[in-house]
């Protein structure tokens, strides 16, 4: 049985913090404190485009009232990266009078796992975390798509599963701004417990080719924002998991034994590494063990 640590929260109360940072006249973003997860806002004269709601009422409640303090314009979409809780459960709070966007693949997932997810989220944060209603998209696509508004064209970009069960990046082409969510890691070691790094390397791939123009500014789901090399070595991080568990396979080891012996340090910096490396080898471990089969990795 691959060990795998409790998933922890570290999510606090709403802080009070600006966190909401201009990066051009046309994006902000906004940091979420103490690892939760991050938003964007692209501001266009038809309304804004907000990406990602915030894990709880307050987180964004939080969001909100910055977003006020930059824009008076209402928001016309909020677009769901992927369906993971922590994404989502805000989305009461800034989609009123909103069309919520996601991916064909995101939405499947939420109305299959939505409720239990969300109060999976609400049992770790149980005191910091109202009725969190589910709020699901009215809007899905598939593949590439453009939401043109205010003269802006806003990119969609459904890689497929990839960190997720259906994993959507945003891009301004104008600016070469791309929000990756959480399909990139800037400075944290990413969650891979419920991932296929086979099909995440084939939606980095997707997402290079799909950007149809240059990336400048790579903003994660998690962390702090980064460049186009950010791709490369989230790539690089997922080849090495995949090269070191298969090594340990033909070697004979455990599943446990794999978890304590791999060490990727290239990647040690990274924060979370020594919390997220035993789960992620488990995790890769059990989707080849799975592909030497035949079978196609599920649910974990």
């Amino acid at each position: 049985m691959a060990f795998v640590p409790a998933v922890l929260s570290f999510a606090v109360p709403a802080s009070g913090l600006e966190r909401l940072k201009k990066v051009s006249d046309r994006f902000y973003f906004f940091q979420g404190d103490f690892g939760n997860p991050n938003s964007g806002v692209i501001v266009t004269p038809g309304g804004l485009v907000v990406i990602d709601a915030q894990w709880s009422t307050a987180a964004a409640g939080d969001f909100l009232r910055e977003i006020r303090e930059v824009s008076d314009l209402p928001v016309r979409f909020l677009v769901y990266t992927h369906a993971h809780a922590d994404h989502v459960s805000g989305a009461h709070v800034l989609a009123q009078g909103a069309t919520v966007a996601a991916s064909a693949s995101t939405a499947r997932e939420m109305e299959e796992r939505g409720r239990e997810m969300v109060d999976a989220l609400k049992e770790r944060i149980r005191n910091q975390a109202d009725d969190l209603p589910l709020v699901l998209p009215a809007l899905t696509f598939s593949g590439r798509t453009v939401i043109r508004i205010g003269g802006v064209d806003v990119v969609l970009i459904d890689v497929g599963r990839g960190h997720s069960w259906g994993d959507t990046a945003v891009f301004l082409p104008e600016e070469g701004i791309l929000y990756a969510a959480d399909l990139v890691a800037t400075n944290r070691f990413p969650w891979i417990r419920e991932s296929s790094i086979r099909e995440w390397l084939a939606a980095l791939a997707r997402l290079s080719a799909e950007t149809g123009g240059p990336v400048e500014k790579v903003f994660p789901g998690h962390g702090e924002p980064g460049g186009a090399a950010q791709i490369e070595r989230t790539k690089r991080l997922l080849e090495a998991l995949r090269r070191e568990v298969g090594a340990a396979i033909e070697a004979g080891w455990s599943t446990f034994e794999a978890q304590r012996r791999i060490r990727l340090t290239e990647f040690s910096s990274l924060e979370n590494y020594e919390f997220r490396l035993p789960p992620a080898v488990g995790r890769v471990y059990e989707e080849m063990e799975a592909e030497k089969e035949g079978i196609a990795p599920g649910h974990p």
